[in-house]
């Protein structure tokens, strides 16, 4: 299995000038270790400060990565973290 990542924005809130979403990312592989080094290295490159082409001003973890079963064999493996992500609107 190769890993994959689905990303999803849901919710959040704004004060007219930040917009602050919620993203979600399940991280899927084939086993537990690889899953969990895979959403961990996301996690950093999300957090980390600054560099070049990001959309966000900051990104802090809301939820740390977690194991959560996909289905009653846990195959492919799973992990799950949440993301509090602002930007100002743009002019």
């Amino acid at each position: 299995l190769r890993p994959f990542a689905r990303v999803v924005c849901h919710g959040g809130t704004d004060d007219r000038i930040t917009d602050v979403s919620r993203i979600t990312i399940d991280y899927f592989d084939g086993t537990r270790a690889a899953a969990k080094s895979g959403v961990e290295a996301v996690r950093q490159f999300l957090t980390q400060e600054g560099g070049p082409g990001r959309p966000f001003d900051t990104v802090t973890t809301d939820t740390k990565p977690q194991d959560i079963p996909w289905n009653s064999t846990n195959t492919p493996h799973r992990f799950v973290v949440s993301f509090r992500c602002p930007t100002r609107r743009q002019s």
